[in-house]
């Protein structure tokens, strides 16, 4: 039974080649088929590329890239009025002109304890004068050089005299766009 279905096979894949091999060749009808326009005769092209000439050509310029750096976690003993935080750092790379701007947003939460229920607040300051009350500020980072502020947390005596006892935490966000 094999044997039969093996030499019936081999016989249909001969007439299959059989079809192919004698097949007549007719160009005529794919004569009068139209030319695409993307392998024209070169003449119809310069025409058309005269014609695109006329029109503003598009391009797209990069996207400038920078490195901002924040200062890392800090630790902040009890009682302490003024500590300095760190070195906001904006360093330009690729495609960084004298006209472009890094504006940086700077926000903080204050002081919560674990517990969810006390909180220290703190005035959060930087170096050219901007400061935040849990509220935002903005730097500006225009230098084709690395410019960098200082950011400093300023608590008042009072508050933390009324704090519970605890560990507490904060968020500083820092988010950034850059533009000409």
């Amino acid at each position: 039974m094999k044997k039969m279905i093996s030499l019936l096979l081999a016989l249909l894949l001969g007439a299959a080649c059989l079809i192919s091999a004698f097949a007549e060749e007719n160009n005529e009808e794919y004569a009068e088929l139209p030319i695409p326009e993307s392998i024209a005769a070169p003449a119809e092209r310069e025409e058309e590329s005269a014609a695109e000439a006329e029109e503003p050509a598009l391009c797209s310029v990069p996207e400038p890239t920078y490195t901002l750096t924040v200062p890392e976690n800090a630790e902040i003993p009890f009682g302490t009025e003024q500590i300095v935080l760190g070195q906001l750092t904006c360093t330009p790379g690729a495609n960084f002109t004298e006209d472009t701007r890094v504006t940086v947003t700077v926000t903080h939460t204050d002081l919560t304890g674990n517990a969810g229920d006390s909180s220290i607040p703190y005035l959060l300051l930087c170096s050219d004068g901007s400061s935040s009350n849990s509220g935002a500020f903005q730097l500006i980072f225009s230098e084709s050089t690395a410019m960098s502020y200082e950011l400093t947390a300023e608590f008042r005596p009072g508050d933390w005299k009324t704090a519970d006892g605890g560990s507490y935490s904060s968020v500083i966000s820092y988010s950034s766009v850059a533009a000409d």
